[in-house]
């Protein structure tokens, strides 16, 4: 099978290119810049660096000739905004609908095809809309809070400081993920497009109370870690989805993902912590996923 990945050099990118890879698939990385290091680690591997970008359709058009499936992962995150991921969402769509792709697989957001407040969510229920109006075979995966937002520079100092930073009413569970197992599931769901195609899959892997994800943290961190109600200044732009998560929250079923993809480790908030290096200031920006 021949998957064109968009996003192939960022969180998300990266490991669903490995997995790819891993089960036999030829696999073309669209990236604007080829020559980084991040671009060169995947050619490294074995995919085929592909120059595009998400703001030229006539690059898009270029590279989508021949691919089986595309794979759509933006973001309105680093300066990009709601509107932008928009506006470049659609573009990628619309060139793959010309282009006559049969198949496609767009990473949306948990809660993202309800109304919700949220502007991060908002924007990619603009583009599941379009996906629908456009009529191209596709299937929407919508994973919950990233586990690796963690590592994001205002939830790390939040965390430094000795305070769980999603500020939750304490009966208040949130479900989280890890971004690998999303990108195991997403391999998945591309090579079974007979399955897949019209569904949407929320995904996590994980719930918990505030408390409990603060004792986690504490014991990876080797630090007091408490829960807090309150929101701390650096947080103060992301009032709005903990309040939807508060009132509204994330509802997928994780025993039945646990059954449909039994191969997948799911990896639980302890998991993900215990193995992270929380001295390690120098994490890349995240640049893909919610």
């Amino acid at each position: 099978m021949d998957v064109l990945v968009t996003a192939a050099t960022g969180r998300l990118g990266r490991p669903l290119v490995a997995h790819l890879l891993d089960r036999g698939h030829h696999v073309r990385a669209l990236t604007r810049n080829p020559a980084s290091p991040a671009a060169s680690a995947l050619a490294q591997q074995g995919a085929v660096l592909e120059r595009g970008d998400l703001d030229d359709p006539g690059s898009l058009r270029a590279v989508l000739g021949g691919a089986d499936v595309v794979f759509l992962a933006t973001t309105p995150h680093n300066g990009a905004g709601p509107a932008a991921e928009v506006r470049r969402s659609i573009a990628l769509a619309d060139a793959a609908a010309d282009a006559g792709i049969g198949y496609l697989v767009y990473s949306s957001a948990a809660g993202a095809d309800q109304p919700n407040g949220v502007a991060i969510l908002q924007s990619k229920r603009h583009v599941e809309d379009h996906l629908r109006a456009l009529g191209i075979r596709h299937a929407v995966l919508a994973p919950v809070y990233f586990m690796e937002n963690l590592h994001y520079p205002w939830n790390a100092a939040v965390l430094r400081a000795g305070r769980w930073p999603i500020p939750l009413p304490v009966s208040r569970p949130v479900q989280l993920v890890a971004v690998h197992d999303l990108a195991a599931v997403a391999a998945r769901v591309i090579e079974r497009p007979a399955d897949f195609a019209t569904n949407r899959l929320e995904v996590a892997a994980d719930e918990l109370t505030g408390p409990e994800a603060a004792k986690i943290a504490a014991d990876a961190l080797g630090h007091p870690v408490v829960h807090d109600e309150t929101v701390p200044e650096q947080l103060a732009g992301m009032v709005p989805l903990f309040r939807w998560i508060a009132e509204v929250g994330f509802h997928a079923d994780i025993p039945q993902l646990r059954r449909s993809f039994p191969d997948i480790a799911w990896q639980s908030l302890a998991d993900w912590a215990a193995a992270q290096d929380w001295n390690d200031d120098t994490k890349p920006p995240i640049n893909a996923g919610s």
